[in-house]
């Protein structure tokens, strides 16, 4: 009932995958302007540039046609975390487990900023600049668990490297 009218009677799975992808290489483009943009002004070298995401999409996983990141299955759960900056290897893909909660303690630690405030997130920096090695770390997500009701439960996932324990509402379920 949220989609705009026009949008209702959309039901091709395979139009839905195209447009979502249509949308990432959008993204991809205008991430590519804002470097070539940067560079063409002689700041490239300068800047630090982070590109991520608050949720991804479901298209057509777990029986959900289209999914806007109101879940906790793992198409909503993983997305993209780009750093680019001075000193940061271009090539280093990260092959364990991060949070997008790393993204401020990273910030912080590339910019070598003391943080006085605790947080849930690590610093990833000695890891983005090839002086250490990737350590998986539990991850924690939330969602509101309905949509439109007043005073929504809130459903949980913690998360390792080799399975999630979600907790909706109601308790536990380990997949």
């Amino acid at each position: 009932g949220f989609w705009p009218e026009d949008h209702r009677a959309i039901r091709s799975a395979s139009w839905l995958t195209e447009a979502y992808q249509a949308e990432i290489a959008h993204a991809d483009r205008q991430l590519e302007r804002l470097l070539d943009t940067l560079d063409e002004l002689g700041r490239l070298d300068r800047a630090l540039v982070i590109a991520t995401s608050d949720h991804g999409e479901n298209l057509q996983e777990h029986d959900h046609p289209f999914d806007h990141g109101d879940d906790l299955f793992d198409a909503s759960l993983r997305v993209p975390l780009v750093f680019r900056g001075p000193g940061i290897v271009s090539s280093n893909r990260v092959a364990c487990q991060v949070s997008n909660m790393d993204v401020t303690p990273t910030i912080l630690g590339y910019l070598g900023v003391d943080d006085p405030h605790a947080r849930v997130g690590v610093d990833l920096t000695p890891v983005l600049e090839g002086t250490a090695s990737c350590t998986d770390a539990l991850v924690v997500a939330t969602t509101l668990g309905g949509r439109f009701v007043d005073d929504p439960p809130i459903d949980h996932a913690l998360r390792t490297p080799q399975r999630k324990l979600l907790r909706p509402g109601t308790g536990a379920v380990e997949c």
